[in-house]
């Protein structure tokens, strides 16, 4: 009788064995099918291999960002989740205004929480910032080689030394009209300036939006301050949210809106609102909107497949053409539509910017003077 027992336990262990290496063997299978895998050897498939393997363990990437919205965040991790195979990992996702994402961080950085990985947020400043404390993690995507190099030089967008981050699309910002009110086409700055449209004008609101404060400081570098205050004169109302601005435009409650991001007309556009965008001669601020690592991320490893998804060809496109903007991506296919309102790096005449340059002092001074101009304090 102890013998049969003893037999019952051991046959028992043999077969809880080898269902353990048949559902290794599946799962190794499984993750081996996933698309990422197409084409991958050696020492790079075993890297990702590793990161999948991490990323199922620790279940999530949680992303702080001013511009991925939850509609395009979303289907996004969807098809992440199939690229790579995975099935325990979910996104954990906070959009905010700039200057919210600004001191959510600064504030979470400050009490040592980290509870955010991957942070994404249309301030180069910021990110120079994050560099000189050394809050982001050195990674460097073999991704980064799909883009061309001038979304990876200083005067193009956010971009940081080799390794951690590049702006692999910038935004950029210009005017958009309605054309049922608008009947002829806005081809300059200072065609806006006509007092036919006094009333009828959106003007950013810079007292909350850090973005807002960097195209500003852009532009003056080709518009005098005269030109903002003839703009005031048309006694413009001031909108913080980029989104609002294309809704008053869309439903006819004002007519222009300057100083907008093109790509979100784009989005109301193929939707078939009547809007049209321009990005006048003389330059355009080209304000990068890189995704970063943070350096003590709780999630490293699936931040690191998110970094690497969002900078494939396949991951990159998605984003393009569900958002709207200026892709550094080489040899892009890019819509008509697209190119209309969001053209590609490389054919932007973009106003040279170092932004590693760019402190907060001369921050604070385009803010007061832009406060000065438009609200008279």
């Amino acid at each position: 009788m102890y013998s049969d027992k003893l037999n019952r336990i051991f046959f028992r262990r043999i077969i809880s064995l080898t269902l353990g290496l048949v559902f290794v063997f599946v799962s190794g299978a499984m993750a081996a099918e996933a698309p990422v895998f197409k084409g991958l050897a050696g020492g790079e498939k075993a890297r990702v291999q590793k990161l999948i393997a991490g990323a199922e363990k620790e279940g999530e990437v949680v992303m702080l960002t001013n511009t991925m919205g939850p509609d395009v965040a979303q289907p996004l991790f969807k098809d992440f989740q199939r690229f790579y195979g995975l099935k325990n990992v979910k996104l954990r996702h906070t959009m905010k205004r700039s200057g919210a994402v600004i001191s959510t961080l600064k504030k979470d950085i400050s009490a040592s929480r980290h509870t955010f990985d991957i942070i994404q947020v249309g301030s180069p400043v910021f990110f120079w910032q994050l560099m000189r404390r050394k809050a982001l993690m050195n990674y460097a995507s073999p991704n980064y080689g799909n883009f061309v190099p001038t979304v990876t030089g200083l005067k193009m967008g956010a971009v940081a030394k080799p390794g951690y981050f590049i702006s692999s699309h910038v935004n950029v910002f210009g005017i958009v009209w309605n054309t049922k009110f608008v009947k002829k086409d806005i081809k300059t700055w200072k065609d806006v300036l006509d007092p036919k449209y006094k009333g009828k004008v959106i003007v950013a609101d810079i007292l909350k939006s850090a973005t807002i404060v960097n195209i500003y400081g852009g532009l003056r570098k080709v518009l005098p301050k005269s030109y903002f205050e003839k703009l005031a004169k048309l006694d413009p109302v001031f909108i913080l949210s980029h989104r609002s601005h294309i809704r008053k435009l869309v439903a006819g409650e004002k007519w222009i809106s300057v100083m907008t991001s093109t790509g979100l007309a784009y989005k109301a556009a193929k939707k078939g609102a009547p809007l049209k965008a321009i990005l006048p001669p003389g330059g355009t601020v080209a304000l990068g909107y890189p995704f970063g690592i943070l350096a003590k991320s709780p999630n490293p490893n699936a931040a690191k497949l998110w970094i690497d998804y969002l900078h494939t060809r396949r991951g990159h496109m998605r984003y393009l053409n569900a958002k709207g903007f200026a892709s550094g991506l080489k040899n892009a296919k890019v819509s008509p539509l697209v190119q209309s309102f969001t053209p590609s790096v490389g054919t932007l005449e973009a106003i040279p910017m170092d932004w590693s340059k760019v402190g907060p002092k001369q921050v604070k001074e385009w803010r007061a003077e832009y406060k000065k101009i438009f609200y008279g304090k």
